[in-house]
């Protein structure tokens, strides 16, 4: 039954998962070089590489880094990137010439002369590594070339005189050490040994050409021409079908096969290929109408599409469906008798009868005033308690009164109803409760809840607890017994807090969950507490609703979203969850759980997903590495005493780029330091010996973490650090100067001692917060600003905009260069991955962006906590 139950909720997982893909478009006002994408690729470290017509930009999910002709590509337009087995990324370009990446170095035909070599007079088409390692590259109308493992370069060219026959499309590898060249009109196999020909076999006349071609089996390869479509069978060596087509939209590509489907884009959107029918692409309708010249699909699962006018497009397959069905739902129960209550923010019931027999209410009370409990009486007999209140159903007719109430619950052992308000919780008989709501008298309708049970503060929640109840106020905990209420007064960490919900767990512990200090896992046995709030990774402190699932996991709805708090033994792990997972409404109102399945309720609708396609979802961990040493090569460890170090890292997290933390702590043989923030490198003290271990790590909103990167790290005295060198080294240097000015042979350059010091008196009379900024323009000319001349920054592709109080300039220079010149005191913060500001200038501070000279400047996620700063340190100007 277990097995089967397991099956359930995985099939469950497949359904939710299956056609929920997302669209983030991204173009220059993200950072991306240009909008004209040709191509997208993923290299084997995570990046996203993409080909457009003025360079290329690599993005690991939080900035892309962007590279043209200055950087050392050959040409500004590449169609075609590619990775070999030695981990260089090719670049195919409109020039003839070709490119790789390597070691932080781009190599072209200057400065590698095999690359000179493998250059042609047509831009490149096609690229294959084969089992040798040799690098086959096409191009449109001069053959193609092959680079051997010893870097010598062999040329390839048809000798048939025929316009365009010697326009190489493409290239397949075959098992028996062949490969196989797809040119214009035909298809040439080659042997990989001596590169000779070995077969070929003419397709089409000399009318048409082939446009498009894809391999869709071992056997098989699929080409079509303007007029024809062709299946060819390679071990044959003959067509094995043919189709004439009618005139179809404009195909740029075709795809390999991507999750059993073969992709074909076109200047019309996405289309695909099934048998031999191909349609338009339902699963992403985001990219209908887009000109699609690439589909990939990541290591994670995403989609990614390089568009000709829309750039670069990731779809991602969320683990959360939507339903709009039930909008506003905010109360859902289930009672014992198999009947049902669904109550809605805008003023709807539904009373569902176990027999499957349903009432819907509609505007029984006035919309916003939202349901917070319902407590079934008998069968077709319920009160339904809202924020301004009170309704009593009896077998259809129905019973209203104005009423304040914030939480109830029915002592069915006593047929008495505990009503929590403002004032605190009252006790009365339901008999009396219901007669009184019957009632017209509104002054015996106050009275008649006059019997307190001695607490006296807000009442947010009861709990029926071991024959007593429990109650959450705004001041505490309470209990009330038969005789009497007092406060749970022995724990310190109670008092004065914030409960809104309390959940028994299984353990006999319970969850306190508060607004304003997050969790409190309370054992009400010896008092223990165990606490979770921001600061253990909690999405927000500010919480209102939450439930224990089927697997003992807490899940908390927050201002910011929804936190799962998982246990396991002593063990906890903390996920958040909001808009990187596909939750787009991050406040969600109300949540239950249902066949297995988890609802998420806010006023568009439901968001529907299982712990397991979370679970599945959330191994998409970012990563962290290494990537300099400032002065010495990533492979160093060994530093001496005095010398300042730099460490450099990067990250990739595709899936939580805009919401990456990174952090760093170090570890001296037993003793490590806390968690500290860092952005892009970390500064090591090597003023004494020490044996040290650096740790990093990468941290998302949700708080997944990357795995922990450990460096080693020995500081060492040098030879000549001691005390008697250093003395000796004094006393030489000392007796060579008397020696010089006795001879006449040292003499003081007055001149230069005077700009010397003009300079530093110069720099002297700059104020606090005047640090000069030297701003090559891209005229070539330099302007030279102070800090506080300087409005704000704004990048524009590979350059950055200065609005300044001399006006604005055009600087080739990236964010990421920028930023990592300020200093940790400079009034230029980073506010966005496309905007820098002097906070010094802000008019305004709004929830999510700045006023800056007159321009709402929007606040990423990542600098939340600047913005937070600012709303209580900045000066704003009037």
């Amino acid at each position: 039954m277990r097995c089967l139950f397991i099956l359930f909720l995985f099939l469950n997982s497949l359904s939710l998962t299956a056609q929920n893909y997302k669209a983030r478009f991204y173009d220059v006002k993200d950072g991306l070089i240009s909008d004209i994408c040709y191509t997208v690729f993923q290299d084997s470290q995570g990046f996203i590489w993409v080909g457009t017509n003025a360079g290329v930009s690599r993005f690991n999910g939080t900035e892309f880094i962007n590279f043209d002709q200055e950087n050392g590509l050959p040409a500004y337009s590449v169609y075609q990137i590619h990775e070999d087995s030695q981990g260089r990324i090719w670049f195919l370009t409109d020039t003839g010439n070709m490119a790789f990446y390597a070691n932080g170095q781009f190599h072209n035909p200057t400065n590698t002369p095999f690359l000179k070599e493998m250059s042609t007079t047509s831009y490149r088409y096609g690229f294959l590594e084969d089992k040798l390692g040799q690098i086959w590259v096409g191009s449109f109308n001069d053959g193609f070339k092959v680079l051997k493992p010893d870097l010598s370069v062999v040329s390839k060219k048809v000798s048939r005189p025929q316009r365009g026959i010697n326009r190489v499309l493409h290239f397949y590898e075959l098992a028996d050490d062949a490969v196989l060249s797809v040119n214009a009109d035909s298809i040439y196999c080659y042997d990989i040994h001596n590169l000779q020909l070995s077969w070929a076999e003419k397709l089409f006349d000399k009318s048409a050409f082939v446009v498009r071609n894809t391999r869709i089996s071992e056997s098989e390869i699929l080409l079509q021409s303007q007029t024809e479509r062709i299946w060819f069978d390679i071990v044959q060596r003959k067509v094995v079908r043919k189709e004439e087509v009618q005139p179809t939209p404009e195909f740029i590509f075709f795809s390999e096969k991507l999750d059993n489907t073969f992709y074909i884009g076109s200047r019309n959107g996405l289309f695909q290929l099934s048998d031999s029918d191909i349609s338009p692409s339902t699963k992403f309708p985001d990219l209908a109408d887009k000109s699609i010249s690439s589909l990939i699909k990541d290591n994670n699962g995403n989609y990614w599409a390089s568009t000709l006018k829309s750039g670069l497009v990731k779809l991602t397959n969320y683990p959360f469906s939507f339903d709009d069905t039930k909008r506003g739902l905010y109360l859902k129960k289930e009672f014992a008798d198999g009947n049902g209550f669904e109550g809605f923010f805008n003023g709807t019931h539904t009373y569902l009868k176990a027999n499957g027999l349903s009432r819907t209410l509609r505007n029984y009370v006035p919309p916003n005033s939202r349901p917070f409990e319902v407590l079934q009486l008998a069968d077709e007999q319920y009160i339904v308690f809202n924020e301004n209140y009170v309704t009593y159903y009896e077998n259809g007719q129905k019973y209203q009164r104005p009423f304040a109430a914030k939480s109830a619950v029915f002592d069915q052992e006593n047929d008495e109803l505990l009503i929590g308000q403002s004032r605190g919780v009252s006790r009365i008989k339901v008999p009396e409760f219901i007669a009184v709501i019957k009632s017209n008298d509104q002054l015996k309708f106050g009275l008649a809840l006059a019997e307190n049970t001695g607490v006296e503060k807000y009442a947010n929640c009861i709990l029926p607890y071991e024959g007593n109840f429990l109650v959450g106020t705004r001041d505490g905990l309470f209990k009330i017994e038969t005789n009497g209420s007092y406060q749970i007064s022995d724990v310190p960490e109670l008092h004065h807090l914030n409960i809104m919900k309390i959940l028994p767990q299984a353990n006999g512990r319970l969850y306190l969950l508060s607004y304003g200090k997050g969790v409190i896992d309370y054992n009400p046995v010896n008092g223990n507490i165990r606490k979770f709030n921001e600061d253990d990774g909690l999405a927000n402190n500010f919480l209102h609703n939450g439930i224990i699932d089927r697997d003992s996991s807490l899940w908390v709805l927050t201002k910011l979203g929804v936190s799962q708090i998982k246990k396991s033994t002593d063990q906890y792990e903390i996920l958040n969850y909001g808009a990187n997972e596909g939750l787009m409404n991050t406040y969600i109102q109300f949540l239950y759980e249902e066949n297995g399945l988890l609802k998420f309720c806010s006023l568009d609708g439901e968001y529907i997903t299982n712990a397991y396609a979370l679970q599945e979802y959330h191994q998409k961990k970012p990563r962290i590495f290494l990537t300099k040493i400032e002065g010495f090569d990533t492979d160093q460890r060994n530093f001496e005493i005095g010398q300042n170090l730099y460490l450099q890292f990067g990250t990739i997290s595709l899936e939580f780029g805009d919401d990456l933390s990174t952090y760093y702590r170090i570890i001296n043989k037993n003793d490590s330091s806390e968690w500290f923030p860092f952005e892009k490198r970390i500064p090591i003290n090597t003023t004494e010996k020490a044996n040290l271990t650096l740790e990093v790590k990468a941290n998302t909103r949700e708080n997944l973490s990357s795995d922990v990167l450990s460096l080693p790290i020995r500081i060492k005295p040098t030879w000549y650090s001691s005390a008697w060198f250093r003395f000796s080294l004094l006393a030489l240097f000392t007796l060579a100067i008397v020696y010089l000015f006795k001879n006449g042979t040292l003499k003081l350059e007055t001149d230069q001692i005077k700009k010397t010091w003009n300079k530093l008196k110069n720099l002297k009379n700059l104020q606090p917060g005047q640090t000069e900024l030297i701003i090559k323009v891209t005229d070539g000319s330099f302007i030279k600003l102070t800090e506080q001349q300087v409005y704000r920054i704004t990048a524009s592709g590979n350059y950055a905009e200065y609005l300044t109080e001399k006006g604005k300039f055009l600087s080739r220079v990236t964010m990421k260069e920028l930023e990592d010149e300020l200093s940790s005191d400079s009034q230029l913060k980073r506010i966005h991955r496309s905007h820098i500001v002097n906070i010094d200038h802000i008019e305004k501070v709004f929830q999510n962006n700045l006023l800056v000279r007159g321009d709402e400047i929007p606040v990423g996620h990542k600098y939340a906590d600047l913005l937070n700063d600012l709303k209580e340190k900045v000066k704003i100007i009037k």
